[in-house]
């Protein structure tokens, strides 16, 4: 695989990792912050239910403290403009409803009830349905009453999965772009590594008067500077080798051509020795010309 390739597929899988990463935890954090935006209202309604029964309960006389009584207050603060939009239910000490509806029942009366000591919530899904429902234990002149606040918050799981749906489609808008950035970037930083190789395939081919073109002061930059000097080096020691053998060639020439001249000398009265009938002199003559040719 080409190191632009691995460059191209290294940084497209980091930028998409880091992308998902915090875009998750940026949809995530969004979400928790418009659900405890909503944890905190469901609870001030259930302050409000609370205050507002607890005036009214106060104000009873000892004997007329009865549980229909209190769903009678409850009645009447269910008919105020402020409550008309609440869903909420009112439990006795044992668990038992005392006023709203029975379902939908996020908090078990027999289990979560008894053990509640300050306000808590509790978020189910019910038929497709988020409900949010928080219940506070209140003492009121003596008697123990349980308040359960329950409110619908589906939209806000609605609005989560809307914007992951938004940022997939984001996301793969991203992948487009951010590929076509980084081919661009990658093509740029790479074709310095191409242009230094076809130098090389040059110089393989024979051509060492070929050079790298230095773009930039950085790492590639650097890696073509010393391309070329080692070039340099290289056609210089070429040279001087090219000339060493031109010299030995010559050397070889000239010392052939010395040793022709004496050689045939030697040969040719050599051969006048072997095969004529010579004087005594001309015989000391030939020998002569031998010798002297030969030192």
């Amino acid at each position: 695989m080409r190191l632009s390739w691995k460059l191209f597929i290294a940084a497209t899988c980091v930028a998409m990792a880091i992308y998902m990463l915090f875009g998750g935890l940026l949809i995530n954090a969004s979400f928790q912050s418009a659900l405890n935006r909503q944890i905190e209202k469901v609870k001030n309604d259930n302050n409000m239910v609370q205050y507002a029964f607890q005036l009214s309960y106060c104000e009873l006389t000892v004997g007329n403290r009865s549980d229909e009584a209190a769903e009678e207050i409850l009645e009447t603060i269910a008919g105020n403009g402020v409550f008309q939009k609440l869903d909420y239910r009112v439990y006795k000490e044992a668990g038992e409803l005392l006023y709203g509806k029975q379902e939908p029942q996020i908090f078990d009366s027999e289990k979560d009830i008894p053990e509640m000591e300050e306000n808590g919530y509790k978020i189910e899904k019910i038929a497709n349905q988020y409900l949010i429902s928080v219940i506070s234990c209140k003492t009121v002149m003596g008697n123990v009453f349980y308040f359960e606040t329950v409110e619908d918050i589906t939209g806000i799981y609605q609005d989560r999965t809307q914007l992951y749906d938004t940022y997939r489609m984001l996301l793969v808008a991203v992948l487009v772009v951010f590929s076509v950035v980084i081919s661009l970037v990658m093509h740029a930083m790479t074709r310095p590594l191409k242009e230094l190789s076809l130098v090389t395939r040059k110089m393989a081919e024979g051509d060492y008067t070929v050079r790298g073109r230095k773009v930039g002061d950085d790492e590639i930059g650097d890696l073509t500077e010393d391309f070329n000097s080692m070039a340099d080096s290289l056609e210089e020691k070429i040279l001087e080798l090219t000339e060493a053998a031109r010299k030995q060639e010559d050397f070889t020439s000239s010392f052939a051509h010395e040793l022709k001249t004496p050689l045939t000398s030697i040969i040719g009265y050599a051969d006048m020795l072997r095969s004529l009938d010579l004087s005594k002199e001309e015989e000391m003559e030939a020998a002569h010309y031998i010798y002297t040719q030969g030192k």
